[in-house]
């Protein structure tokens, strides 16, 4: 790995842009950039710029961290020298950037002879953050908020303030659950933690694309539409969830916990927090698995009759 290692830093130095793009023939408006950037969205990759490729990057886990350290500098110095930046949090896991240095490469973006691009990762909170809500820039506002609506009369509370609060407590105990997972020795262990972080990939690919799962049932099916379980919309058909009884208590709470935060901040996240876990994990095993329907980057919909919503009593109704 030593060998293939120095080789790699020596193609992301050879990478670098030395000299800018030749001229246009004819003068170029100074405002150019700025229209493009406005009107037009990027054709070419990162990795079309530069020649290099994210494929021959090793996974994080078969380097150490000064190796990791290493290449995501490198990868961050490279991408300078086209005017291509990461917005990044500064506190980030050595893995996580470095992961996140190599993605870049198939990020479609702009390169000029003047000017910065910043590749943008983080939009909505904490909750859709693709770095995990512990490194969220969002975060403490976002605490400030859940901290002021708890300190409210609950018979204030809107139902915006019952899905802030939900889903800080879903985050938390999806936090809590694996760590006691991990801690533990229960029967499924090894295989349970691999498909945590199967699930956690997928969730970020699902927030890089702009949110969450919205799950409803159309009023109508629509003729001709494409049916596929959710596990191949979210690029896992292979996944194999067990049965129920198959399960420690941990790791079906550790699974209903991950399941459940693929979902969006909706009545039915709040009604699947109030049952139990075996409950929430068989349920949400059943949503994955079920024929559904792709509307959209991230709307979903179920076909007509193919799950009773009903079973889930509406927690919100009322407020």
């Amino acid at each position: 790995m030593h060998h293939y290692l120095t080789q790699l830093l020596s193609d992301i130095a050879a990478a670098k842009r030395t000299e800018a793009p030749p001229l246009p023939a004819e003068p170029a408006s100074p405002f150019a950039d700025a229209e493009r950037y406005l009107h037009e969205a990027p054709t070419l990759a990162l990795a079309q710029h530069c020649g290099l490729k994210a494929a021959d990057f090793p996974p994080a886990e078969r380097l150490t961290e000064a190796q990791q350290e290493a290449v995501a500098e490198a990868l961050k110095e490279a991408y300078f020298t086209y005017g291509v930046s990461l917005a990044l949090p500064e506190e980030l896991p050595t893995a996580l950037r470095y992961r996140f240095y190599i993605e870049a490469l198939n990020e479609k973006c702009w390169v000029s002879d003047g000017g910065m691009t910043t590749i943008e990762y983080c939009e909505d909170g904490p909750e859709s953050c693709p770095f995990g809500w512990r490194h969220c820039a969002c975060l403490d506002d976002w605490l400030d908020k859940v901290e002021a609506i708890r300190n409210k009369p609950p018979a204030d509370w809107t139902e915006e303030d019952y899905l802030e609060d939900c889903w800080l407590t879903a985050i938390q105990e999806n936090d809590e659950c694996r760590m006691a997972l991990e801690q533990g020795n229960s029967p499924n262990k090894r295989y349970v933690l691999q498909l945590l972080a199967d699930i956690e990939e997928a969730r970020v690919r699902f927030c890089r694309a702009g949110g969450f799962i919205r799950l409803e049932e159309p009023e109508e099916d629509a003729p001709g539409a494409e049916y596929r379980p959710f596990l191949e919309w979210m690029d896992m058909p292979d996944a194999v969830f067990p049965p129920l009884e198959r399960l420690a208590e941990p790791e079906a709470e550790a699974l209903s916990y991950a399941l459940l935060l693929l979902y969006g901040k909706d009545s039915l996240a709040v009604s699947l927090m109030a049952v139990s876990a075996p409950a929430r994990y068989r349920q949400l095993v059943e949503h994955f698995t079920m024929p559904i329907r792709r509307v959209g980057e991230m709307q979903f919909l179920a076909p007509r009759g193919g799950f009773d919503f009903s079973r889930f009593p509406d927690l919100l109704e009322g407020l």
